[in-house]
């Protein structure tokens, strides 16, 4: 995941926001917002889902996708698009 800032970290609850022109790289294909708060699970040190905000846009090869949430899940390769 990168961004150009700020990036924000509570530790206490594990989770990252990400924000201004983030892009999340995947196998599965490009993800790409204003904002991103990723939810982590520290045992075992993976992103167990994040929430997409503005502008979201997801690039598979030729194909692309917008909306203005999305719910990304790694684990289940799954985007759920809502707006």
């Amino acid at each position: 995941i990168t961004c150009d800032g700020p990036l924000a970290f509570e530790h206490d609850r594990q989770v990252a926001t990400f924000e201004h022109n983030v892009h999340v790289r995947d196998r599965q294909g490009d993800l790409y917002s204003d904002r991103l708060v990723a939810y982590l699970d520290n045992a075992n040190r993976t992103m167990t889902y994040a929430e997409a905000i503005g502008r979201v846009r997801i690039v598979q090869g030729s194909h692309t996708a917008t909306s203005r949430r999305a719910v990304y899940e790694p684990a289940k390769h799954k985007v759920t698009l809502l707006g």
